[in-house]
């Protein structure tokens, strides 16, 4: 809209008053299409009082050249530009007037009105809005049994199966580097220290709300494959629940990681001082 309007008053300048003046009179002259073609041109102006034309025609003639004589109009001598005058200052603030008034009328009325407000009123429920639509009055529904979304591949096993069954088919698909044991350190921190501790010991900041969860460190869970823990981590054990939503896979690998250093860092043998 601002573009329109610089544009309307540019043309409004140029044709209003006549900007740029391109009036000259050489234009449309066997001069300028000559010039303009394969020769070149000279132009003597008359404005030195000791100039006499037919000594100009004369010498140039002399020298081979094709000579013609050009005169200003009257209204090219007469133009002047008048900027402030009246009307022109009038019909610019109208078109301010009428462009400022079009503008609020689209965006404030018209945007509002049929059909243009059919998006703003579709029956759609926002989320954690309540639903008449349904007998629970729940509008956020959950996914159908058995969705997969787009580029996802779902994790095979339930809480039923047992961890250390299903672990052995399970492997690690990252390196304990230093930036994958930084973000297990920092999941863990964040969804398992408040049970498990801060070193893995089972001793729950909850100040006795849950039930205490079993060591890490014991030789159940020393000898469980890495996909033992990461499945336990997706699915649950008993009052864990599943935190395959809060934590990527990436992540709870890297927590798996983690917790390997925890166990070798708290049971360490003679064989690692080597």
């Amino acid at each position: 809209m601002l573009l329109a309007v610089l544009l309307t008053v540019g043309a409004l300048i140029t044709a209003f008053l006549k900007f740029p003046n391109n009036s000259h009179p050489l234009h449309d002259t066997p001069y300028m299409k000559s010039v303009s073609a394969d020769k070149f041109g000279i132009t003597i102006q008359a404005e030195d009082p000791m100039f006499n034309e037919k000594e100009a025609k004369d010498l140039l003639k002399r020298l081979g050249g094709e000579v013609d004589a050009v005169y200003y109009s009257e209204e090219f001598l007469n133009f002047k530009p008048q900027m402030f005058e009246p009307k022109f200052i009038l019909l610019l603030a109208g078109i301010a007037v009428a462009s400022a008034g079009g503008g609020y009328f689209t965006w404030n009325k018209l945007m509002y009105l049929p059909p243009f407000d059919w998006m703003m009123q579709q029956p759609r429920v926002n989320a954690q809005m309540k639903s008449d639509f349904y007998e629970d009055g729940f509008g956020m529904r959950m996914p159908v049994e058995g969705t997969v979304a787009r580029g996802f591949i779902p994790y095979p096993y339930k809480t039923s199966d047992r961890a250390d069954s299903v672990g052995k088919y399970l492997v690690n698909p990252l390196l304990p580097t230093k930036q994958v044991l930084e973000l297990g350190k920092k999941k863990f921190f964040t969804f398992c220290t408040p049970c498990h501790g801060n070193f893995g010991n089972g001793d729950s900041r909850l100040a006795g709300q849950f039930p205490n969860p079993p060591t890490l460190h014991s030789d159940k869970v020393r000898q469980w494959p890495d996909g033992a823990i990461f499945h336990v981590v997706t699915t649950g054990q008993n009052v864990m629940p599943s935190y395959q939503y809060q934590i990527t896979r990436e992540e709870r690998w890297a927590v798996v990681h983690y917790v390997r250093t925890l166990q070798r860092a708290l049971n360490a043998k003679e064989s690692d001082l080597q």
